[in-house]
């Protein structure tokens, strides 16, 4: 754990300093990511589900035309086992300078660490690229993504995967102040997915706010799919979006609530997922 966080710590100020030296092609930020996520409830030999509060602290070294990478380890609080569950490597390219479309590309790894009162999943890798067309009032967008593992608790090792689909529309509201900017932000998107397995993949965040939380991993984690049946793509939820934002200088507060709106689950109801985020850009 300490391994990982010291290699990518060093590398990217190492980066960093040789960018300071070549007229700042690269840009280091630190960030940190509040957000509930669910943890197992021990009740005799009973076991539930609650939300509880994940710390989540990152460092991102850009380069100017894009090129990115980031470190995120993910604590939990308020259970048996407090601590880091999961490390997040991410590296990607994005760009939103263009003349008509916003773009971005990722690809994250997860490394689980064994903590007891945090599921893990068997989809550790994540493919996520989102598109938004710029030159309207409305923005429209689409995202795609593709999760994928290893069961590692099958002896044949099989292959894993989930696959999400989305499209939308946002408008960003802008109120400047003397020396700093605020951004209101709603959008309206649908979601497609297999949701087959409980993950965090960033392009599925409706499944740990799901009401339904016990039946993905009670049913999903750490089992094949039926070999005799592919996973569906399917419509999931109309999803309701704010994103308030304030920036000043090299800081950035932001926060961030959805609500999920099922389409096709009978009695599902409607669950939500919130963050806050604090960035400053060296």
């Amino acid at each position: 754990m300490k391994k990982i966080f010291l290699i990518v710590f060093f590398s990217a100020i190492s980066i960093y300093s040789i960018g300071q030296k070549k007229e700042n092609k690269w840009k280091l930020s630190a960030e940190v990511t509040l957000n509930p996520v669910p943890v197992y409830l021990m009740s005799g030999i009973d076991t539930s589900f609650k939300s509880t509060l994940s710390i989540s602290p990152s460092l991102e070294i850009r380069s100017k035309k894009g090129f990115g990478l980031t470190y995120t380890p993910h604590m939990v609080t308020g259970t048996v086992d407090n601590g880091i569950y999961m490390h997040d490597i991410t590296v990607g390219y994005e760009k939103y300078n263009g003349k008509i479309f916003n773009f971005s590309a990722d690809f994250s790894h997860y490394i689980f660490m064994g903590n007891s009162s945090v599921p893990a999943s068997p989809i550790t890798n994540e493919i996520y690229t989102v598109i938004t067309y710029k030159n309207s009032w409305i923005k429209p967008m689409i995202s795609f993504g593709m999760g994928f593992g290893w069961d590692g608790e099958n002896e044949t090792n099989d292959f894993l995967y989930d696959v999400t689909a989305a499209a939308g529309i946002s408008h960003s509201f802008l109120h400047e102040f003397k020396k700093s900017d605020f951004y209101f932000t709603p959008s309206v998107k649908i979601n497609a997915g297999t949701n087959e397995y409980y993950s965090f993949m960033q392009s599925s965040k409706y499944i740990s706010g799901s009401k339904d939380f016990n039946n993905y991993v009670s049913k999903k984690i750490g089992k094949k799919n039926d070999l005799n049946t592919k996973p569906e793509l399917s419509v999931s939820n109309l999803e309701l979006s704010i994103r308030p934002s304030f920036e000043h200088g090299p800081f950035t507060i932001s926060l961030g609530n959805s609500w999920y709106i099922p389409v096709k689950q009978t009695g599902a109801e409607i669950t939500t997922f919130w963050y806050l985020k604090l960035n400053y850009e060296f």
